[in-house]
């Protein structure tokens, strides 16, 4: 199973690798809210030390992820440190990116990932057995209102 899910990481990862032989981002030249999610897993897999190396290795290995995470990693440097330089806001350097290219994040995304994300992990707490269920029928009630009945009517 874990071989299975290697090798589909490895094709996912070719994929990317070829769809980014031609594009600076995965839709254009300008980076997308899919660009910033892909760039959070490929820097998580590519950074962070782990036991199998081998999706590391082959992030390594592509020219073209590489390029992607370089690229991300230079333009979140260059957003975060050009316009401020020793407390004095630069006006030359504010150019080299525009603002229509800055990603702010929405309350709805925050609150619609949040939702997902517990909604998967109370799925998959049932799934394994964390969480479980059971029915009981509560027939008991119905015999004792029943009983009661019984005994006034008897009176």
């Amino acid at each position: 199973m874990e071989k299975k899910v290697i090798n589909d990481a490895i094709v996912c990862l070719n994929s990317l690798s070829t769809r980014l032989e031609n594009h600076q981002y995965l839709f254009g030249s300008k980076p997308t809210k899919i660009d910033a999610y892909l760039y959070t897993y490929l820097v998580l897999l590519s950074r962070l030390p782990v036991k199998k190396e081998i999706i590391r290795a082959h992030i390594g290995s592509s020219p073209n992820l590489q390029q992607y995470l370089n690229r991300i990693d230079q333009l979140e440097y260059i957003k975060q440190f050009s316009t401020v330089s020793n407390g004095i806001p630069s006006s030359s350097s504010s150019t080299i990116i525009d603002n229509d290219s800055y990603m702010t994040i929405k309350w709805t995304d925050v609150l619609f990932s949040g939702a997902i994300a517990t909604l998967l992990m109370v799925y998959y707490a049932f799934s394994i057995g964390i969480i479980s269920t059971s029915y009981q029928d509560d027939d008991d009630d119905d015999e004792d209102e029943d009983f009661d009945e019984e005994q006034n009517s008897e009176q």
